[in-house]
């Protein structure tokens, strides 16, 4: 089949296949003469003006045949492809994360049984990281939800940047995202973790400056082959890991909270 699959382009070789039956048929008449006097220019002279109305109808019947069905050929063709790609663009819309462009919850829910399934069959380590962006009601309630949405868009966008070609991420919730590392032990994923919230410092900073960097906080677990495990005890295990962290981290954010209320009280009291 040509590169090029339009009803035109395939009307065009049909017909041009149509061709074949009267050269076809010529050739046979030719293959089939009894007289042997007459040269080959002469007798096909003779041959065709002998039976012009029998090539005429050769020409234009399987010619015109040939176009129709090419050209038929070819808008089913295009209309499976544009079926195809509706299917795969709704597909794609149905477990993408509009704002972030990562995968959405439901996909997690499906994938992380089915790699679980993967790692004990091909008997290696699965890794799951959980995030949760740090003050994200802080700042929406400040700064308003539009930057909220700004920097969880950016921070989507330091996630997929941070990713092996193998790992797969998620927004889980609001402020939550996963990431699924396929192969990866304690070790490797400490490595992603670094990477990740390097990026995360360095790309998630909204344009409206902020009294402090945006960050997230972290939970971290790995699935070992023998282990009796689920994704819903995987996520429960970094959650509680990464509910560990936020507590550490509460007093620098209320001091944080603190200070730029009092900052702005101070600005207020001593305006004119």
């Amino acid at each position: 089949m040509p590169r090029s699959r339009s009803p035109i382009r395939l009307a065009l070789t049909g017909a041009a296949l149509g061709l074949g039956a009267p050269a076809g048929w010529l050739a046979l008449r030719y293959l089939s003469r009894s007289s042997q006097g007459h040269g080959v220019n002469g007798w096909l002279l003779q041959e065709i003006a002998d039976s012009s109305m029998l090539y005429a109808y050769l020409a234009v019947s399987t010619v015109t045949v040939f176009a129709v069905y090419g050209w038929r050929l070819g808008s089913m063709v295009q209309k499976l492809k544009r079926q195809t790609h509706e299917k795969m663009k709704l597909h794609r819309l149905s477990i993408t994360d509009s704002l972030t462009g990562l995968y959405n919850r439901g996909f997690f829910d499906r994938c992380v049984e089915d790699e679980l399934a993967r790692a004990r069959r091909l008997y290696y380590p699965l890794s799951l990281l959980l995030l949760d962006m740090d003050d994200l009601k802080a700042i929406n309630d400040r700064y308003g939800h539009p930057v909220g949405d700004e920097v969880l868009a950016k921070i989507g966008f330091a996630i997929d940047q941070a990713l092996r070609e193998t790992d797969l991420a998620f927004r889980y919730g609001g402020d939550e995202f996963v990431v699924l590392l396929p192969n990866c032990d304690e070790g490797d994923l400490a490595e992603v973790e670094q990477r990740l919230l390097a990026l995360i410092d360095e790309h998630a900073q909204p344009a409206v400056p902020l009294p402090r960097r945006v960050s997230v906080s972290v939970g971290r677990t790995t699935f070992h082959p023998g282990k009796d495990s689920s994704g819903t005890e995987m996520v429960r295990q970094a959650d509680r890991e990464l509910y560990g962290q936020k507590k550490t981290k509460k007093p620098a954010v209320r001091l944080a909270s603190h200070t730029a209320r009092t900052s702005a009280a101070d600005s207020m009291g001593g305006a004119p």
